[in-house]
């Protein structure tokens, strides 16, 4: 037995197992001090995605068809909402495209006087052929137009 001054009595038993007790604290200390710092790094890591800078704003459209110009300048298609589009657009599908269409003239003068085949079809003024409910049949109907329904009372 050791004595201390102060009239404290340690023995060796009681050194071994403040030592043990100090090396579970110091581990448990460690995965504290771990764990702490991935949930910082984590936070850190949410912040900056959270905060990114939003992209550019998109250019606006260009006006084309009725209200601007026939064609567009870029080689795009004029939408029947008098927007240019990119081909691979919905715009550009032939119920909705009012000029530089993506595909071939279907009917009409562009395409050497055919008419739509299909039934419920009328051929737009860009030579494509649509449905009758379609925008383009009611809006740049060239020929084969839908009937007008007449009511007689």
């Amino acid at each position: 037995m050791h004595a201390l001054p102060g009239c404290y009595t340690i023995s060796s038993p009681i050194i071994s197992k403040w030592n043990t007790k100090m090396k579970f604290h110091n581990h448990a200390s460690n995965t504290t001090i771990v764990f702490s710092l991935l949930i910082l790094l984590l936070l850190a890591l949410t912040s900056r995605a959270q905060y990114s800078p939003p992209p550019p704003p998109s250019p606006p459209p260009i006006p084309c068809g009725h209200g601007g110009h026939d064609e567009c300048p870029d080689d795009s298609c004029c939408s029947l909402i008098g927007i240019c589009a990119e081909h691979y657009n919905r715009l550009c599908e032939p119920d909705l495209c009012f000029s530089n269409c993506t595909q071939p003239p279907q009917c009409g003068p562009q395409a050497g006087g055919q008419r739509c085949t299909a039934d419920r079809h009328c051929c737009t003024t860009a030579g494509q052929c649509a449905i009758y409910e379609s925008l383009a049949c009611l809006t740049i109907c060239a020929s084969q137009c839908r009937p007008t329904l007449i009511n007689s009372s």
